[in-house]
């Protein structure tokens, strides 16, 4: 019996060897006792049949885990490869994009290898020179028709362009068309990296400023019109700004008239120049003009010349409006009438002497009678 009176539980163990035998041991208390049983089991025997099912479960486990890892690996290789069929399937958009936006390009646009092979060709370049891309396969033709050669020059030039990181202006450049025009393109290049040869690449952008340039050129020459007009004019002729009635322009009567070179009168005003009381007169006949909008004119008014003295000059005033109807400048021509002032004062004293002399030879004539 148990030295304790308790209660045991049913309970396994493994316990001492019996005999050299591995056991497990099983306590079963005897109901309404204080004894208990004690049986032992051969442990090979009681697990052998527990180890085989082990064995075939793990082998089951393991099939499962290695049909799961192998589904897994399949599932991941459907992905990657939709994945790539994704990501080729955007890369041909992007490119078909790409192609279409520059062959569709209204305005010159190139792009070529660095071999020089001609890639694509935009529909602008193509209707302004007249050339297509089967025309110019290369750079070596594109540029012996344009500039009528292919220099070493050029070439290395296209090997610069393939090594440049970011945009590079070449400046203006002629190109001579189909048809025998020429044309002034401003062209800029950009690398774009490289094909799946390896080739780097390089896009070519222009812009026709052939009618700007023509333009441009044209409002030169009528400026150069212009003034020659106005430095001809044997009357001084000047400009001033209406916000503060600085000159802005003089031409070469003025500086012949004034004595004072343009280059020192350019951003200066009367005060600068004349008596404060000239100036101050100038200066308001200028807002006064200014303010009525209308040509003024000042029959005479007295200026004095750094090299002719006290002149004499007759001026017409008119403000120059701008867009907007307000006055931006103020536009003058003075007409030196210093000369003719002394004639025509020359002429009235001449005519006051004939008259007196008239008085005195007809008074004695009539003393002769007397």
């Amino acid at each position: 019996p148990s030295n304790e009176q308790k209660r045991w539980p049913i309970c396994f163990f493994c316990g001492d060897p019996y005999r050299g035998v591995e056991v497990i041991s099983l306590i079963i208390p005897i109901p309404g006792s204080p004894w208990i049983m004690i049986a032992k089991i051969d442990r090979d025997e009681i697990l052998s049949e527990a180890y085989e099912r082990g064995r075939i479960l793990a082998a089951l486990v393991l099939a499962c885990l290695v049909a799961m890892w192998l589904l897994m690996l399949l599932a991941y290789r459907i992905r990657d490869i939709t994945a790539r069929h994704r990501t080729k399937e955007a890369l041909r958009d992007a490119n078909e994009r790409h192609r279409r936006a520059v062959v569709d390009a209204p305005f010159p646009m190139m792009i070529h290898a660095e071999d020089g092979e001609v890639l694509q060709l935009s529909r602008g370049w193509t209707e302004l020179t007249g050339y297509n891309i089967g025309d110019i396969p290369t750079m070596t033709v594109w540029l012996e028709k344009v500039h009528r050669e292919a220099n070493e020059a050029a070439r290395e030039d296209i090997g610069r362009l393939c090594g440049q990181s970011g945009l590079t202006s070449e400046g203006e450049v002629v190109v001579a068309t189909a048809d025998g025009r020429s044309l002034i393109w401003e062209v800029s290049s950009v690398p774009l990296g490289r094909l799946e040869d390896g080739r780097h690449t390089v896009i070519c952008m222009a812009v026709d400023v052939t009618e700007r340039n023509r333009a441009i050129e044209s409002i030169k020459a009528n400026e150069r019109f212009v003034d020659s007009i106005v430095e001809n004019i044997p009357n001084m002729v000047f400009v001033k700004d209406a916000k503060d009635l600085r000159f802005v322009r003089m031409n070469r009567a003025g500086e012949e008239l004034l004595g004072i070179r343009r280059e020192d009168l350019i951003g200066r005003s009367d005060h600068d120049f004349f008596p404060k009381e000239q100036a101050d007169f100038f200066a308001a006949k200028d807002r006064a003009t200014l303010e009525s909008g209308l040509l003024v004119e000042i029959p005479e008014e007295v200026v004095e010349s750094a090299i002719l003295g006290t002149r004499i000059v007759h001026t017409k005033k008119i403000p120059i409006l701008d867009d907007e109807g307000v006055p931006a400048f103020l536009l003058g021509i003075s007409d030196d009438i210093t000369e003719r002032k002394q004639l025509e004062a020359e002429r009235v004293n001449a005519e006051a002497t004939a008259r007196q002399h008239q008085k005195l030879e007809a008074i004695g004539t009539l003393a002769s009678g007397v």
